[in-house]
């Protein structure tokens, strides 16, 4: 990527390419609006890689094998137009969201990962609407400090339904009767 002289760039699909590093040269392209990076085998993600792209609005790295999405370096990164996050089908069990000033993020997935709790995302990124984030063994306590936005359906997690069992170890049922799937 280091020699392609696209200054007009704003869509990059990389997906299915068995890719193991986000390619050299990316840097070079601040004014993407889309990277897709999905289905290839990352396992390592550097953020800070991407600084300064201020119009980037989707990054997808759903179906890798990402155990660590990093920030090298000190400080926040600011991605001040990035939107939407896709990091589902994954071997993520922590991410650094309180390096992550991305003001404008709506929208993120984090689901098929081994995510055991989650911080209240919503106070951190103020323009969420929702996360999906079924199939992650979230443990009961993170379950009942997170029922509120479950039951709003801003927390998408995995519920008990139509006679279907969970196949986590445990239940908790929020107020409104709904079988939420847990871990204890």
């Amino acid at each position: 990527m280091t020699g392609w002289n696209v200054p007009f760039l704003m869509e990059l699909s990389l997906q299915n390419n068995n890719l193991t590093r986000i390619p050299i040269g990316i840097e070079k392209h601040p004014n993407l609006t889309t990277l897709l990076l999905a289905n290839n085998l990352l396992s390592v993600v550097d953020l800070r890689r991407l600084e300064g792209w201020d119009i980037l609005q989707t990054i997808d790295l759903a179906g890798n094998r990402i155990r660590n999405v990093m920030i090298t370096g000190s400080g926040r990164l600011t991605l001040p137009g990035l939107k939407r996050v896709d990091l589902s089908n994954n071997q993520l069990a922590r991410l650094e969201f309180v390096r992550w000033d991305f003001p404008k993020l709506s929208s993120m997935a984090l689901a098929f990962n081994r995510f055991q709790r989650f911080p209240n995302l919503w106070k951190m990124f103020p323009e969420l609407g929702n996360v999906i984030a079924f199939q992650n063994p979230l443990l009961c306590e993170a379950v009942r400090n997170l029922q509120q936005l479950i039951s709003t359906m801003r927390l998408i997690v995995d519920a008990s339904g139509f006679g279907t069992p969970c196949t986590t170890n445990a239940t908790f049922t929020l107020q409104s009767g709904r079988v939420i799937c847990c871990v204890e």
